[in-house]
């Protein structure tokens, strides 16, 4: 490991307990993998840009073009087209060991694809086929339309509005087979920490 990795990785440890009380579910050597991960896809600037986030989450599982493209934007909280250390950290958090409702709010953030502040139904729609399709395989097109107008019903918003993010916390948690893709996400194992090997 360089001496600028050590360096980024001491600097992140000791902001870990600023970042959020999820991180806290980590244990250390899970937090040193997840620095050992990022610092293999950092520039030398110690930010991952867009390539290098397509490695991470590949690494993570997640090869969807469109779920990968839309994390880096969600990732990217001060949308300098670049995520750093304590960006990555929060996501993975998140990702990893965030709560059903950590998880939805994430959601909220990667399904708003124009980035307005609002799901509509046909974002909506989007969420329903890549969240449900991957679980449920005998749902059909028909069987997310229904659901999309079901949900958008169910909190009071006509279909050609959209919904806020107590909106649709309140349609996704109105929804158990929804809810629980969220609550029953299967995190994969943390990378092994590097073996170092001193010459």
């Amino acid at each position: 490991m360089s001496s600028d990795s050590v360096v980024r990785r001491k600097r992140g440890m000791s902001l870990i307990s600023d970042l959020t009380p999820m991180i806290n579910e980590f244990a250390r050597h899970e937090i040193e993998g997840w620095f050992d991960l990022f610092n293999q896809h950092c520039d030398e600037l110690g930010l991952i840009d867009h390539e290098g986030f397509v490695g991470v989450m590949a690494e993570l599982g997640v090869t969807d073009a469109f779920i990968v493209e839309r994390n880096f934007i969600a990732w990217d909280l001060d949308k300098d087209g670049r995520v750093s250390q304590e960006e990555f950290i929060l996501g993975v958090s998140i990702l990893l060991k965030g709560n059903a409702d950590d998880r939805i709010d994430m959601a909220y953030k990667v399904y708003d694809v124009d980035q307005d502040g609002l799901i509509s139904k046909d974002e909506m729609y989007g969420l329903l086929k890549r969240v449900l399709g991957m679980k449920y395989t005998n749902l059909n097109d028909g069987d997310f339309q229904v659901m999309v107008l079901d949900l958008f019903s169910t909190v009071g918003i006509e279909p050609d509005e959209a919904l806020d993010l107590e909106n649709f916390r309140h349609a996704i948690k109105s929804n158990k087979m929804i809810s629980n893709c969220f609550a029953d996400y299967a995190p994969p194992p943390p990378p092994k920490k590097q073996t170092r090997v001193f010459y």
